[in-house]
């Protein structure tokens, strides 16, 4: 079932991200090919940065347009179709962070093509500079794991941990929005404002940055361990705390 509410989720999804991507490539197939045809001439350059600049929003628009489907066919009208479905709210969640994190994938693909397709016209030896210097940094970050392997294991799980974190903080926030009778679009709007620019970063600076530099200076290892099972924890209860509005919470007042 999991399958089936995936696919609903990223026809909606791809239904924006496609058109954008297509015209992210577009345009940096025309700077590409302006600047081959006049290396000295300016717009090529600036249909090169313009596109680059659309791969962002690309990326930008996956993760905005997944958090308005999860409210909109959750807490609208819509939902009344959705909870009519036989279907439990774990795999509501389940199948709207993973079409959400193939959305975003997208759009970090959308921007590496649309970057490898303006680097093409980079002159030889300015990539040749370039390629040098990633190597460099490759081979000391090759070092540096090499001398302690489980720090690549950490890194993994850190990475792992995180990535679905913001989207699912983000749920919560909607789900804790819908909540409210009246204003409940400004009250949400506003909860993720004081959240995202006033709590976590306080919460950030004053409490975790401490603590990390802390356990930096007893082990690196004790400081990434504290970050996995944060992120972990997080996650955790972000997605049962959505799950429980789900099951029990929901106002369907449109």
């Amino acid at each position: 079932m999991v399958g089936k509410l995936m696919k609903h989720e990223l026809k909606a999804l791809f239904r924006g991200l496609l058109i954008i991507g297509i015209v992210v490539l577009v345009f940096a197939g025309i700077g590409r090919l302006l600047i081959a045809t006049n290396p000295n001439g300016y717009i090529g350059v600036l249909f090169a940065i313009f596109a680059i600049y659309l791969s962002l929003i690309a990326i930008f628009a996956a993760y905005i347009g997944s958090i308005a489907q999860f409210s909109r066919s959750l807490f609208t009208g819509e939902g009344y179709m959705t909870f009519s479905l036989p279907v439990t709210p774990t795999q509501l969640i389940i199948s709207k962070l993973l079409s959400a994190l193939i959305a975003t994938w997208f759009g970090v693909a959308v921007c590496a093509a649309s970057c490898g397709i303006v680097l093409t016209a980079v002159p030889a030896e300015v990539m040749d500079e370039i390629a040098a210097m990633l190597g460099e940094v490759w081979q000391q970050l090759s070092a540096y794991f090499a001398s302690d392997p489980l720090l690549v294991v950490e890194l993994v799980l850190i990475l792992i941990s995180s990535i679905p974190m913001g989207l699912l903080l983000m749920y919560l926030i909607v789900s804790v929005g819908q909540l409210f009778t009246a204003h409940r679009k400004l009250i949400t709007v506003a909860i993720a404002i004081g959240c995202l620019l006033i709590v976590f970063p306080i919460l950030n600076a004053y409490c975790l940055d401490p603590i990390l530099d802390l356990a930096t200076k007893v082990s690196i290892h004790l400081a990434d361990w504290i970050q996995i099972l944060l992120y972990v924890g997080i996650d955790i209860g972000s997605f049962f705390a959505v799950r429980y509005i789900l099951k029990n919470k929901v106002n369907l007042i449109v």
